[in-house]
């Protein structure tokens, strides 16, 4: 006998977030063989039905399927709970649990209580009659009468001095609106709207900067955020009055910089890893993180840190940190954690203690420090990139550091090596020194004595800075397993279609190990939206990188078939830069001198180009990049093929005297598009690829495969192996491993994926004499991607 138990009280949801109603049998019985029927009124029509073993969706209720669940995992353990994502309002009401084990049954209810936030605060300036001016701040579509607080930028509450207006609108929910008087000086103002029964707390923010004189104005562009779960919305207005009004973090030069992060943080956005570490640790400086926390868990070196507590003091500290170090590898994520940082700031939800952000990119400052001007202020620095602040201005707020926040995004990007030596630094903000003397000043505290700094780097820059200067360091590891499966649902928008998907990646463990990054999870996502959405219309499913980023050129061609007669040219002269770019180590393209010398100026009318770069406006330069350094990588690799003056002969040269690794993704891919069978869904599209091309591909690679694998540098045999996975090709597989060799990776650090892909290549080869991986640490994740294969191997060590 047992007894399905729980909440006592009601669980409370809002309108378009994901959350569990918790159920579990008491005592914990293996639940794995029972009925579990989650129901609303009806026995007979369950809202989710699982029995025999598996989820039964043909009982379903309509309104349910793909937005209910059981933790199957869970169930052994006696965890009936179910999870609900994207809740209505009309999901409010009683749930019954009912758990039949086939001699015993028994059932528990619980209520969901769905609430309706409002809609977002919009901002707005109202004058009355005897001409004061007001800020009105308003919203609608509530269940409940919220809580509305105003505050100044010092976080005095201004709250009494304001009116409220409440009304009901025809669907029985409120309209809210609030006004305050303000005076015209120099002032940011918050208002902030929370429900009695919620959690979040939607809440706008505004600057306002006072100019003596009567001289007209206008608002250029009011911008009002608000935080719902997992969505942001982005508002706009354009009024005129007296005064001149910006928000904090916008900039003439680049005008779509706030409305930049409203797109990366919108309902794709799933919250990154990020933990603690000691920088004496050597796996970050190996980029091991990550493989070591899914397969262990964290160790004591190692502690989970939210987003908002990178700048919060330790229970062990007694002040809180200043200088924060955020490190990960490329693709993991840092710029993404910049522009929710950015976006929680504008929206009032996090870092509220700071005044002001200013939000500079290494890759930007690399285009000062010329001989034009050599020499720079931080003054004149910030009133460049953030021209609504004028000298006056900017020096009041600088008075104050201790509300100021400086994030610093992508240290390996930059040119210059930080020098942190006491001669070098500047202490005051109208100092003229070199850019870099400005950053290794900020950083020292010796500028701006008390404000806070956030960097962004990847392990291998670690070493330009002086670490003794950190007071937190820590490292984004990217996606756990149940983040990656919750990316490809809301990438998908679909639950259901974005669960088929994950499921097919998670049974391709190349492609289910890559997903931690979460460039790779956007690459992956891109390439099989459509292949599940019109699954006859893209053939085979992919099995490798290179099949994934086929299926992604393949889409983007077709989206674009108006543009039939130059889609071949464009791509040539895109493919030959991203070459160029990775051959000189450039990923950031300026518009004025790099596109023009690729012949690629022409074709920025065309959409068809967005499909790969994004632009960006920095201070005086418009430059573009492609969307992830591995599509670069990738469409480098495609130059060759595509290009009868590719130059394939001078690029083997290349690649056999290049010893720095940063040809190692294009021959990855090289290989894999020599024997790639997809080829052909896009030749009937671009035409034929170049014959030449493939077969001394092909020789080279058989060639160096042979020579590695026979030989006796591990290293080598391991990155031979991640080509060899690429073609998926048995025969040559076959003949590079021969019929008597020992694979030997003793004592070497492999990560996840380098199992995976020895489990690939030993799967295709069929038989293996000796397996070596004495000392390399496995685990059972490790063992779990080497199981279908271990029996073909004879010896095991």
């Amino acid at each position: 006998m047992f007894q399905v138990v729980g909440s006592s009280s009601a669980v409370l949801a809002f309108v378009g977030e994901d959350i569990i109603l918790p159920a579990s049998i008491s005592p914990a019985f293996n639940a794995r063989w029972f009925e579990v029927r989650w129901i609303r009124d009806d026995l007979l029509s369950p809202l989710l039905l699982y029995e025999t073993l598996q989820i039964r969706p043909e009982h379903q209720i309509q309104a349910y399927k793909g937005r209910a669940a059981l933790f199957l995992e869970e169930l052994q353990n006696g965890n009936v709970s179910m999870r609900l994502q994207d809740v209505r309002v009309s999901d409010s009401g009683l749930y019954r649990c009912f758990v039949d084990s086939g001699f015993w049954n028994d059932e528990v209810h619980l209520t969901l209580i769905v609430e309706a936030l409002g809609t977002q605060p919009s901002i707005s300036i109202r004058s009355t009659k005897d001409q004061q001016t007001r800020l009105q701040c308003s919203s609608e579509k509530w269940s409940s009468r919220p809580e509305v607080t105003w505050r100044d930028m010092n976080g005095v509450d201004m709250t009494s001095k304001s009116t409220l207006k409440v009304q009901w609108d025809d669907e029985g929910l409120l309209r809210v609106s609030s006004a305050i008087p303000i005076e015209w000086e120099f002032n940011v103002f918050f208002c902030l709207m929370r429900s009695n029964t919620t959690r979040p707390a939607n809440q706008s923010k505004l600057g306002l900067y006072g100019e003596d004189g009567s001289a007209s104005w206008y608002v250029q562009t009011l911008v009002i955020w608000v935080c719902f779960p997992h969505l942001l919305n982005l508002a706009t207005v354009k009024i005129k009055s007296y005064k001149e009004l910006h928000l904090g973090t916008g900039s003439s030069t680049n005008p779509d910089m706030v409305t930049e992060y409203h797109i990366s943080m919108n309902d794709k956005v799933t919250e990154l890893m990020v933990i603690k570490q000691d920088i004496k640790d050597e796996l970050v400086k190996t980029e091991k993180t990550q493989e070591r926390l899914e397969k262990a868990g964290t160790t004591k070196n190692c502690e989970l840190i939210w987003t908002e507590q990178l700048f919060k003091r330790s229970p062990e500290n007694k002040k809180s940190p200043k200088i924060v170090l955020v490190s990960g590898v490329e693709g993991i994520g840092k710029t993404t954690l910049v522009q929710k940082i950015m976006s929680d700031w504008t929206r009032g939800i996090q870092y509220q203690r700071f005044a002001f952000v200013f939000l500079f990119k290494f890759k930007d400052l690399n285009f000062l420090d010329n001989e034009n001007e050599p020499l720079m202020s931080l003054i004149t620095l910030i009133v460049r990139h953030y021209k609504h602040l004028t000298n006056d201005k900017l020096i009041e707020i600088l008075q104050k550091p201790e509300y100021l926040l400086f994030i610093l995004d992508g240290l390996e990007e930059y040119k210059h090596k930080l020098d942190f030596t006491q001669r070098q630094l500047c202490s005051l903000p109208d100092d003229d020194v070199p850019a870099h003397i400005l950053v290794t000043s900020l950083v020292s505290q010796k500028l701006l004595k008390g404000c806070s700094v956030l960097i962004t780097t990847r392990p291998t820059a670690l070493e330009t800075l002086d670490m003794e200067r950190v007071d937190r360091f820590a490292a984004i590891v990217g996606f756990f397993p149940e983040q990656r499966q919750m990316y490809f649902k809301k990438f998908f928008g679909d639950a259901a279609l974005g669960a088929e998907a994950f499921h097919y990646v998670e049974e391709n463990s190349i492609l289910c190990t890559m997903c931690f990054r979460p460039s790779y999870c956007w690459s992956i996502c891109s390439a099989l939206k459509n292949h599940f959405i019109t699954p006859k219309e893209c053939g085979t499913s992919p099995r490798t990188a290179t099949e994934i980023f086929v299926m992604f050129l393949h889409s983007i061609m077709t989206n674009h078939r108006q543009q039939a007669k130059d889609r071949r040219v464009i791509l040539v002269k895109l493919e030959k830069m991203a070459y160029y770019g990775i051959n000189n180590r450039i990923h950031v393209f300026n518009e004025e001198q790099d596109l023009p010398t690729f012949g690629l100026l022409p074709a920025l009318s065309s959409s068809f180009l967005s499909g790969f770069l994004y632009r960006q406006s920095t201070l005086e330069h418009t430059t573009y990049m492609f969307y992830q350094l591995i599509l670069q990588e990738f469409m480098a690799a495609c130059y060759f093929y595509l290009s009868p003056s590719g130059g394939i002969e001078e690029l083997l040269v290349n690649l056999d005297l290049c010893k720095d690794g940063r040809f190692e993704s294009v021959i990855r891919f090289l290989a894999g598009l020599a024997w790639c069978s997809m080829l052909k869904t896009l030749e009937g599209i671009l035409g034929e690829f170049e014959g030449k091309t493939i077969k001394q591909i092909q020789e080279w690679v058989k060639q160096k495969a042979t020579g590695a694998l026979q030989g006796g540098d591990k290293s080598e045999a391991l990155k031979v192996c991640h080509w060899l996975c690429e073609t998926q090709n048995k025969e040559l597989i076959r003949d590079a491993i021969y019929d008597n060799l020992r694979m030997n990776f003793s004592n070497m650090t492999l990560s996840l994926l380098d199992y995976a892909v020895l489990a690939s290549v030993i799967s295709c080869c069929g038989e293996l004499k000796e397996f070596n991986l004495s000392g390399t640490h496995l685990t059972p994740e490790c063992i779990r991607k080497l199981v279908p294969v271990l029996s073909c191997c004879s010896r095991l060590w």
